[in-house]
């Protein structure tokens, strides 16, 4: 990704991705001392998460642009899944703003990027990443997508009761027979059970990138 790459799209790279360090540290650290204080996680830590999730679409663009690692494809499926739970669910969705789930989503979400972005750092510096960081990108995510995926779904189910009640979303199309309308609750429904595909495709994903990296490492080793 990095090799070759013109200087100026370079620093907008890594101005992208350090930006978004700092967002989801803040986003953590303000979850983490909200959780200590007894207070409102979701008042302190969501608005922050809310400026790096809107960021995030950006790596949309450069996934279809080729300028960026990851497929187009595997990226809309994450930053679109996040974005539909965080902007679509939580926030609309008062409930949901108490719930149990909330930190460990943010805690998921956060850690998750707090590892990926550092390592785009050191690759568009063309700089070998710590061993550590190494490690946990091709193992954490063993823990950390689980927990991602259990917490967005309890994030949707706590605001279910509240999205069908207020018609969240909804939109009515026809009147007359048939009857043509857009209704979120069922969306909401679909989309969970949505994640018996898209939660094992995640996790295969990440589990070839960890076989590939660990296949590597034998082959330095051996030569």
């Amino acid at each position: 990704m990095s090799s070759g790459i013109p200087s100026l799209l370079k620093s907008y790279l890594l101005l992208y991705n350090c930006s978004q360090i700092v967002l989801y540290l803040a986003s953590l650290l303000f979850a983490m001392s909200a959780l200590i204080a007894q207070q409102s996680i979701y008042h302190s830590s969501v608005p922050v998460l809310s400026c790096a999730q809107t960021l995030a679409l950006l790596e949309i663009i450069h996934s279809l642009l080729g300028i960026a690692g990851g497929g187009a494809a595997t990226v809309s499926v994450q930053v679109l899944g996040r974005n539909l739970v965080l902007f679509g669910v939580l926030k609309p969705s008062p409930p949901s703003h108490h719930s149990v789930f909330l930190f460990p989503l943010i805690l998921s979400w956060s850690v998750s990027d707090l590892i990926r972005y550092p390592m785009y750092v050191f690759k568009l510096l063309q700089i070998e990443s710590p061993q550590f960081i190494t490690s946990l990108r091709y193992s954490a995510f063993l823990a950390l997508y689980p927990m991602g995926i259990a917490s967005e779904i309890g994030i949707v189910l706590s605001a279910l009761e509240h999205i069908k009640l207020h018609d969240t979303f909804g939109v009515v199309f026809r009147e007359s027979s048939p009857r043509i309308a857009f209704n979120f609750y069922v969306f909401c429904l679909c989309g969970l059970a949505s994640y018996l595909y898209f939660g094992p495709l995640m996790l295969h994903h990440m589990w070839k990138q960890r076989q590939s990296h660990l296949n590597k490492k034998v082959a330095q080793k051996q030569s």
